[in-house]
Formats: structure tokens, sequence, C-alpha cells
């Protein structure tokens, strides 16, 4: 099976890998990811805007994966088969561990401006659903 340290550096290289690709998928969303000037207070995000009083309140995503490591007896080498979900280890040619890795990752949701407006029925102010974001 694999070292240790080959084990915690590829751990780490997806989890950042990952969090790179989703940051680059939702960019255009108005959602942030780990952004930069972001601060915790009691294990909660803050990003303070661009425009002072600007704060906004995020999300911790906590991740709780477990892990099996394969090493095939029959494989020239012993190389390694690493698998999230869905192993079955034949007995007599594999031997496997578990391991588990827990992180978080702060998260800031788009967020909705609501606009009141008059309601045509005279009923009161409706919301106008629109984003900050939207730009139409």
């Amino acid at each position: 099976m694999a070292n240790l340290q080959d084990f915690i550096s590829e751990t780490l290289v997806q989890i950042t890998e990952g969090v790179k690709a989703a940051q680059t998928k939702i960019a255009v969303s108005g959602a942030m990811i780990n952004p930069k000037e972001m601060a915790m207070d009691n294990s909660v995000p803050y990003w303070r805007g661009e425009k002072a009083g600007n704060y906004l309140v995020g999300q911790t995503i906590e991740f709780d994966i477990a892990v099996v490591a394969s090493e095939e007896k029959n494989i020239k080498g012993g190389m390694g088969i690493v698998s999230v979900l869905g192993y079955e280890a034949n007995k007599e040619n594999a031997s496997s561990s578990v391991s588990r890795i827990k992180f978080s990752v702060p998260i800031f949701l788009p967020q909705q401006d609501v606009e009141l407006k008059p309601r045509d029925s005279g009923k009161g102010n409706q919301p106008t659903g629109r984003s900050p974001w939207d730009t139409s």
C-alpha cells in the first residue's frame, strides 16, 4: 500500500484540485468558495464585501469520506488501488485498509436582492426576486 506521506500528499492535492474546480464552475453564479478576505467567528465564515459595512455570512460544508486502499497481491510491484465508493475486496488476492478523511470547506451561496413593488391588486408589496448578479 502507499506510504503515509504519499497518502497525505495525494489527499491534499485532490482536495485542493476539487476546490479549485468547484470555484471555476460556480464563478458566474455569485457563490464563493473559500474567498480571500474571509474570516471565521465561532466556526462561522464571514466575508467583507467591497462596500464598507457589507458583510456576508457563509456556511461550512463538512465532508467525512471513507477511503478504501487495496494492495493486490498478484500485481507485479504491489500497485495500490484507492476507491471512495463501491469497493469489494477479493480476500484471497488483496489486502485492504479503510481511512477516513474529514475536512470542511467554507462557502457563500448566491444572495438575492428583494425589492418591494406595489402589487397591482392593491394587497400590499411583493418581492421582485431579482438577483444582485442579474445584469439584465
